[in-house]
């Protein structure tokens, strides 16, 4: 058997580990979710109560014990509570489920007189009450299972003095205003739950005395119920347990949270809790537009790991960067120490923020540097910024430029660089190779080192790990088909760029029409399928130029059937010179010929545009 330092385990009866000391959930914990019926239409608590009630009833063919699972603690140096890591759904659970039991008994002990009442209310005091519910020091009493969460906390104290009532009766769901706090309410959903259902069963199993039941079916839980207990030293080593007990299918704890856990926990031992704990509540505030993303646990993750990467300037898995940051805090003595990695993390998280959370719109209206590259760099890789690879290092990029660190033409420099990398090396599937060189970017961008003394550098890192790839150029382009949607993003992206195009060309847009204008035989868009089956269409023929003007949804709309009178209004729309120059000549060829364009000038056409995207992005990217 392997020993961890700094780790015990035990394995042991449900009695045991409530009546060994005190537990808390510490505010860095999810609420409770052990619902009563999932969206998914699971029911948590039922399956709780069926597992538990069916090992009870089958004692002939039941094995000695039932195991309920592994419990991850660890030891927080101002507390006497052992603080739950992993394991507080189960002994949440455990707890509501106990309560509703109490509470039938309770009613069930006003009926009864001399030794019987006595035989209940002791097991009450002794085998619930003591074991499950308080700890009693002296003359104090202290709660054998305390969430720190408010409304959690509330509940947990309420449903142990139902004093035989229904649960839902007794206890309002905690409100924040209009609002009812999830935790609360689902440990009181929960206690409602197995208050009603308990007696059910015991009815069923033992209707002459079913209260007797229940008392034994108490003893049950407590002597035969098991749990594996792992305590562990502090709350770095706890993770790292409970990633290695729960393995990839664990729900994720927050790292964020954690790394909130790890200063104010070891500020305690440094003796700078006092300065360092306002600080970290001002951290925790300052990620609420993190928060406000679709997934904000993902989101948070990302954050932490991608700036720990750029302070590092290394590739780190997000399972270490807890660990990491804990042999880094840990080293810390004074409270400006701290002070510092709490300010440099909520720099690079706003920055985050801002280029995950401000619209397109804004940003390119702003004007900021390096933005339409990124763009369209989401548009080749497709998802969200905040989860996308080149996001770890334009968001120092970002930071340094909005702290005046950078100029614009030193974002636009890295930016494009990488740009090349991932659209030359496109046809080959090379973007990926890029990432790990990324947190070397970032690390000179988070430090804000001059980019001339290391885009050279990064330039031939890059080439270094692309030179087996195809970066050869864009002649697949003219006889490969574009059936899928990311295919037409990267198409989008490529011409984006050769019109010069100032809107919006990454996922999602519908502000750049470039791909609504992709050429004959490209995915079509539902509303001009008919048109691109046409060899004379517009977005069949002058589409697969590439060199329209940006339209919108309205404009395109507008467009009139004849040829020349569409020809006639896209060289309104003219973006540029060439553009309006190539448009014009279309519409002389037609009025003085009355020649519509042939298969083979679409052709000719088509690697005219190859050749613009060799200009845009050249063979060799000292050339940019």
């Amino acid at each position: 058997m392997v020993e961890i330092n700094g780790t015990s385990s035990k394995t042991m009866a449900l009695f045991d580990i409530f009546t060994s000391g005190r537990f808390a959930i510490p505010a860095i914990q999810r609420d409770y979710e052990w619902l009563t019926k999932t969206k998914q239409g699971e029911n948590q608590a039922r399956n709780f109560l069926d597992d538990l009630w069916r090992y009870h009833s089958e004692v002939q063919q039941r094995p000695d014990h039932y195991f309920l699972g592994t419990t991850v603690v660890y030891n927080d140096p101002r507390r006497v509570e052992l603080q739950i890591m992993d394991g507080q759904q189960r002994l949440t659970t455990t707890t509501a489920l106990i309560a509703g039991i109490k509470s039938h008994l309770e009613e069930y002990r006003e009926g009864l007189e001399g030794d019987d009442f006595e035989e209940v209310n002791n097991f009450i005091l002794d085998e619930i009450d003591d074991v499950y519910f308080y700890n009693r020091v002296g003359t104090k009493a202290y709660m054998r299972l305390a969430p720190k969460e408010s409304s959690s906390n509330t509940v947990i104290r309420a449903i142990k003095k139902l004093k035989g009532k229904v649960p839902k009766e007794a206890i309002v769901p905690p409100k924040e205003g209009k609002k009812t706090l999830t935790g609360g309410k689902n440990i009181l959903d929960a206690t409602q739950y197995f208050y009603v259902n308990v007696l059910k069963l015991a009815k069923k199993k033992n209707p002459q005395d079913p209260y007797q039941e229940l008392i034994a079916f108490v003893q049950t839980i407590s002597q035969k119920v098991i749990i594996t207990l792992t305590e562990t030293e502090n709350v770095s080593l706890a993770f790292q347990m409970y990633t290695s007990v729960n393995g990839p299918n664990a729900k994720p704890l927050n790292i964020f949270d954690l790394f909130r856990a790890l200063l104010v926990q070891h500020s305690h031992v440094s003796k700078c809790a006092k300065l360092v704990e306002p600080k970290v509540n001002e951290l925790n505030e300052s990620m609420s537009g993190i928060r406000r993303m679709g997934n904000p646990q993902k989101a948070l993750e990302n954050a932490l790991t991608y700036w720990h990467e750029c302070r590092t300037g290394r590739n780190v898995a997000t399972s270490a960067v807890i660990g990491e940051l804990s042999r880094t805090i840990q080293s810390f003595t004074e409270a400006s120490e701290y002070t510092d990695v709490m300010d440099d993390f909520r720099d690079f998280a706003i920055a985050y923020d801002k280029l995950s959370n401000t619209s397109a719109k804004e940003m390119l209206a702003e004007g900021f540097p390096g933005y339409l590259a990124n763009r369209r760099i989401l548009a080749f890789g497709g998802g969200y910024f905040w989860s996308s690879a080149h996001a770890l290092f334009y968001t120092p990029l970002a930071h340094s430029y909005t702290e005046g660190s950078y100029s614009p033409e030193d974002v636009e420099k890295v930016m494009d660089l990488v740009e090349w990398f991932y659209i030359r090396g496109w046809h080959s599937k090379g973007g990926s190779a890029l990432e790990p060189i990324f947190p070397k970017i970032g690390k000179n961008a988070l430090e804000a080192v001059p980019v001339n003394e290391w885009i050279d550098e990064i330039r031939d890192s890059l080439w270094e790990l692309m030179k087996d790839k195809d970066i050869s150029g864009f002649e697949h382009l003219y006889d490969t088909p574009l059936k899928q949607q990311k295919s037409k993003l990267k198409v989008r992206a490529l011409l984006h760029k050769i019109r010069g195009s100032s809107r919006d060309p990454g996922p999602r847009s519908d502000s750049c029409t470039s791909c609504k204008l992709l050429p004959k035989g490209a995915p079509g868009w539902k509303a001009f399928t008919a048109e691109k089956e046409d060899n004379n269409s517009i977005s069949g023929l002058i589409g697969n130029w590439f060199l329209l003007r940006d339209l919108a949804e309205g404009d395109l709309d507008q467009i009139a059937q004849e040829f020349s009178e569409r020809v006639t209004f896209m060289e309104k729309k003219a973006h540029t010179g060439p553009e309006g120059k190539t448009l014009g000549t279309i519409r002389s060829q037609f009025e003085a010929e009355g020649v519509r364009w042939t298969v083979p000038k679409i052709n000719k056409r088509s690697k005219e545009i190859i050749k613009l995207l060799e200009r845009a992005w050249p063979e060799d990217p000292n050339d940019l």
